[in-house]
C-alpha cells in the first residue's frame, strides 16, 4: 500500500501504552477507566477540538439511560459515567428531569461546567492530553504501531 508519508522522518511526539482517539463522553470514560485501573500505564488521549466532551458538551445538555423508564425510575447507571453527574451536582450545575418523552428521567446539565469537569478529571488522573490534534494515520513499525498526528501546524507521530 503506497503512502504520502515517510514514518521514519516525522518527529517522535511522543510514545504511550493506551491511546484514546476522541475526547467525547466514550473516550473520555475509556481514557480514566484505563488510567485508573493501572497506573503502571502510561494513557493518552488525542481531541482535535478544544474542549473535551464531544456531542455532550457541543450540543446536548440531557444524558439519558441514567434510569429505568416508567412511573417509577431506578437508578441503574454507576462508575464513571455516575461520578461525572456527581461531579456536576456538586458545582450545582445539574438537574434530574422526571420521564421525558417516555425515556426515563433525564440528568440535565451545563455542558460548560462538563467540560471542565472532564478537564478537571483527565489532569487529575496524570492523562497526557492533547487538544487541537487530528490523527492522520496509522502504520506498524516492527511490533508497535505508529500514529501520525497533525498537531500545531505540524506532523507528529
Amino acid at each position: 500500500m503506497a503512502t504520502i508519508f515517510n514514518h521514519l522522518h516525522i518527529p517522535l511526539l511522543a510514545e504511550t501504552d493506551i491511546l484514546v482517539i476522541g475526547a467525547g463522553s466514550a473516550g473520555c470514560i475509556a481514557t480514566l477507566s484505563a488510567a485508573s485501573r493501572d497506573q503502571s500505564l502510561s494513557v493518552m488521549l488525542v481531541e482535535r477540538y478544544g474542549f473535551p466532551g464531544g456531542t455532550s458538551t457541543q450540543m446536548l445538555d440531557t444524558f439519558y439511560g441514567f434510569f429505568t423508564p416508567g412511573a417509577t425510575s431506578r437508578k441503574i447507571v454507576g462508575g464513571w459515567p455516575d461520578r461525572i453527574v456527581n461531579e456536576l451536582d456538586k458545582v450545582g450545575a445539574v438537574f434530574l428531569r422526571p420521564n421525558t418523552y417516555g425515556a426515563g428521567t433525564g440528568v440535565n446539565y451545563n455542558p460548560e461546567r462538563l467540560k471542565l469537569i472532564w478537564d478537571q478529571l483527565i489532569q487529575q488522573q496524570g492523562i497526557r492530553y492533547l487538544l487541537h490534534t487530528t490523527l492522520i494515520d496509522v502504520a506498524t513499525e516492527g511490533e508497535r504501531y505508529a500514529c501520525i498526528f497533525w498537531n500545531k501546524g505540524v506532523f507528529r507521530k
